[in-house]
């Protein structure tokens, strides 16, 4: 890994960060972007998720973003599951989640009636 794909990750907070959109991603090379993309995936399949987490949402990667959407939504980690396909704009996966708990949540109101 080069010095400046190791640089990036040093200046990732250690407890992650709240990011709203995919504009902010950091500037890598072309290189440095697919060897980070590697470690993520390495970091995954290891089970260090959040690590590969904060890879992902730091260089923008969309796919490993949904990814880690779909990991949180096994977990029942919902709203961590919306925010990871909100940043990688798979606004189908938003929806469909939101529908699903919007009615969860609809049938838990109901059952108090």
């Amino acid at each position: 890994m080069s010095d400046a794909a190791k640089e990036l990750l040093k200046k990732s907070p250690e407890n992650g960060f709240i990011k709203t959109t995919k504009e902010n991603a950091a500037t890598v090379s072309a290189k440095d972007r697919v060897q980070l993309i590697r470690k993520a995936n390495e970091f995954f399949n290891e089970g260090k998720i959040e690590m590969a987490g904060r890879i992902f949402v730091h260089i923008g990667y969309g796919d490993g973003m949904i990814r880690m959407g779909d990991y949180y939504h096994e977990q029942k980690r919902f709203v961590d599951a919306m925010m990871m396909y909100h940043l990688a704009g798979d606004q189908g996966r938003l929806d469909e989640l939101a529908a699903r708990m919007a009615n969860a949540l609809r049938k838990w109101i109901n059952s108090d009636s």
